[in-house]
């Protein structure tokens, strides 16, 4: 099942993963449920494709698709046409802070309430940033792990019960997770 219906959209080049990270990418793969996808956002066609592809292949034969994101009107397309749950969004694309952003974006309404979010490269200050707003105050993401270039989060399940302090700072009474919630108050008004 599963390596028959793989797709590619657009053109690409190889790029290359070390073992480790590929190691890390077919056990991620492996975990997806079944019934939900694996998407690979890339520049290129890269090594983690196969790494992916090898993992939903050993445990659930889950679809692994793969779309390069170089041609932008092909990933909106995709985007806005898509149907399936995603269980794993792997994402190396770009290291711009924006187009990481917006890519992410477009595609996180897909996720599955169980899907992990893996990205490459995420010592690069714009992936860095996205991963910070992610799982900061903001964010409704929490970091899993990371094996060298590579960063894995988990949408956050936790049903938050805040308790809030007199300078609107709240700290969840069942997983610590902090939030600013006077910082946040102030930048919706200012949106």
């Amino acid at each position: 099942m599963g390596s028959e219906n793989n797709s590619v959209f657009g053109n690409s080049t190889v790029g290359t993963v070390s073992g480790s990270e590929g190691e890390l990418l077919y056990t991620l793969a492996k975990g997806v449920p079944v019934g939900q996808v694996i998407v690979a956002l890339s520049s290129s066609e890269d090594e983690a494709a196969a790494w992916l592809t090898r993992g939903a292949n050993a445990a659930t034969g889950n679809n692994v698709y793969s779309v390069n994101i170089r041609d932008a009107d092909v990933c909106k397309t995709t985007s806005r046409r898509w149907k399936e749950k995603v269980g794993l969004l792997w994402y190396n694309a770009s290291c711009e802070y924006e187009d990481v952003r917006k890519d992410l974006l477009s595609w996180q309404r897909h996720l599955s309430a169980e899907a992990m979010l893996v990205l490459h490269g995420y010592q690069q200050l714009g992936v860095a940033r996205v991963i910070r707003e992610y799982t900061g105050s903001y964010g409704n993401f929490a970091f899993v792990d990371s094996v060298g270039t590579i960063a894995v989060l988990a949408i956050d399940r936790c049903v938050h019960f805040w308790v809030i302090d007199c300078n609107q700072f709240g700290i969840c009474k069942y997983c610590d997770r902090k939030r600013d919630f006077k910082r946040m108050s102030s930048r919706s008004s200012q949106t």
